[in-house]
C-alpha cells in the first residue's frame, strides 16, 4: 500500500507533468471504482483543464477548473502510470484519463481503489477527507501540534497514529521501525508516554520520511513513470524481520498481535510505559 513517500511522489510527478492539461475522454472498465455514474463522470470532467494535484493523506486530490475535484483513492495498492505518444498506455487498468496532446495516465487497482468525482463543497462535507491530518512535511506539523493531539487520548499509540487523523500518509509499513526507533511498544496508550518520549517519536517519524522519500519509496511501488522505488528489506530495522537479531540488542525479533493488525517489535527495546 502506497504511503506518505510514495503518494508524494507521485502528487509531485503529477503536478509536473498534468496541470493546465485539457481532459479529452475517460474509460472507464470497472465502474464501482466511481462514486457517480460514467456519463454523470464524463460530463463534469470532459473539457476542463487539470489545475493543480496534491497529496492528502493517502488520496491524490487533482482539482479541476471548476468546482470538481478527482479524488484518486489507491485502497491497498495501484499503479497509476503516465503514458504519452512514445510509451503507449498499458492495457490492464480499470480507468484511463485521456488528455490533450495524446498524453495521459491509467490506473490499475490491485485491491480497493477508488477514483472519485467530488464538488469543493462535497469534499468539505465529506467525513473521512474532513478528518485528515497533517503530512510530516507540512509547516504546521510542528512537535506541540503533534504532541496535543495525542498525550491524552487512551488510544494505542500505534492505532493513533494510522488512523490518519493526526499524521496522514504513515501506514502498516512504515509504523514497525518508527516506534522502534522511539523505544515505545506499540500497545501503550497515548496518556502513558513521557513528554520527551514524545520528542523522539515526532523526529523519527520527520527523519524517517524525509529518508524514505528520498529514497524513491519502497522497492515494490511504482511512481508515475513506472520505476520502482529503492527502499527495500535491507532498509527496514526490524519490520518484517520475525525471528531475526535486534540490531540493538541482538534480542529476537517477534511479531505479535496489535489490535486488528500485527506488529514486529524488540521486547528489549520498545518499552511499555
Amino acid at each position: 500500500m502506497a504511503e506518505y513517500p510514495e503518494l508524494s511522489q507521485l502528487s509531485s510527478q503529477m503536478q509536473d507533468k498534468l496541470v493546465g492539461r485539457l481532459i479529452i475522454d475517460i474509460d472507464i472498465r470497472q465502474e464501482k471504482c466511481l462514486n457517480v455514474e460514467v456519463s454523470d463522470f464524463r460530463e463534469k470532467v470532459c473539457n476542463r483543464k487539470i489545475c493543480y494535484v496534491s497529496n492528502w493523506g493517502k488520496y491524490l486530490r487533482l482539482h479541476l477548473d471548476s468546482e470538481y475535484n478527482i479524488m484518486l483513492g489507491l485502497g491497498m495498492g495501484a499503479d497509476i502510470l503516465y503514458y504519452d505518444t512514445e510509451k503507449l498506455p498499458s492495457d490492464n487498468y480499470q480507468c484511463n484519463l485521456m488528455l490533450d496532446k495524446n498524453i495521459g495516465f491509467t490506473c490499475r487497482f490491485w485491491w480497493f481503489g477508488h477514483f472519485h468525482l467530488l464538488s469543493d463543497e462535497e469534499l468539505g462535507q465529506t467525513k473521512k477527507y474532513q478528518k485528515i491530518g497533517l503530512l510530516p512535511d507540512h509547516l504546521e506539523f510542528t512537535f506541540n501540534y503533534f504532541y496535543e493531539r495525542l498525550y491524552k487520548r487512551k488510544a494505542r499509540i500505534k492505532n493513533a497514529i494510522l488512523d490518519q487523523r493526526v499524521v496522514s500518509g504513515i501506514g502498516n509499513a512504515y509504523i514497525h521501525d518508527i516506534l522502534y526507533e522511539s523505544r515505545i511498544h506499540p500497545d501503550t496508550q497515548c496518556n502513558q508516554i513521557p513528554k520527551e518520549v514524545y520528542q523522539q517519536l515526532y523526529m523519527q517519524i520527520k527523519e524517517q520520511m524525509k529518508y524514505i522519500k528520498s529514497m524513491k519509496g519502497l522497492h515494490y511501488e511504482k511512481d508515475f513513470y513506472g520505476k520502482f522505488g529503492n527502499y527495500d528489506e535491507k532498509e527496514f530495522k526490524i519490520a518484517y524481520k520475525e525471528n531475526s537479531k535486534c540490531p540493538k540488542c541482538n534480542s529476537t525479533i517477534q511479531k505479535v498481535k496489535t489490535g486488528s493488525t500485527s506488529s514486529y517489535i524488540c521486547q528489549e527495546c520498545q518499552v511499555l510505559f
